[in-house]
């Protein structure tokens, strides 16, 4: 338990406070198996560190993918959009001219009729 807080502080700690652990240590074979231990556990945790970084770049890299891909997809649906919009102020405006054109043939219809019909005061 102690060697796993001695790491702890270890991975957390400056040079100075580092170099005051191996003093602490002191000479001789079992100072040496200790650092050989300390090495091997912050190689590990090196390793496992340039594992999460790997695998932090990779996911940053596949959002920005996302990104440009949503990006892109939102920029088609604003371009139909608009498209739908000119479409449809081009309906309204084909409608309007339909409706003038159905007035004007019914003034029309109503002119026409009423030439067709005999008038009462004439005979």
């Amino acid at each position: 338990m102690k060697t796993m807080e001695q790491i702890e502080i270890l991975l957390q700690s400056q040079r100075p406070e580092v170099e005051e652990m191996i003093r602490d240590m002191g000479m001789g074979q079992s100072a040496v198996e200790q650092l050989a231990v300390y090495c091997v556990l912050l190689k590990k945790e090196y390793e496992n560190l340039k594992k999460t970084w790997t695998a932090s770049g990779e996911l940053a890299d596949k959002l920005r993918k996302d990104l440009v891909s949503s990006k892109s997809k939102l920029q088609t649906v604003y371009s139909e959009l608009d498209q739908a919009k000119w479409e449809l102020r081009v309906a309204q405006k084909d409608l309007q001219n339909a409706d003038k054109e159905i007035t004007s043939l019914k003034k029309k219809l109503n002119d026409v009729v009423g030439n067709l019909e005999p008038s009462t005061s004439g005979q």
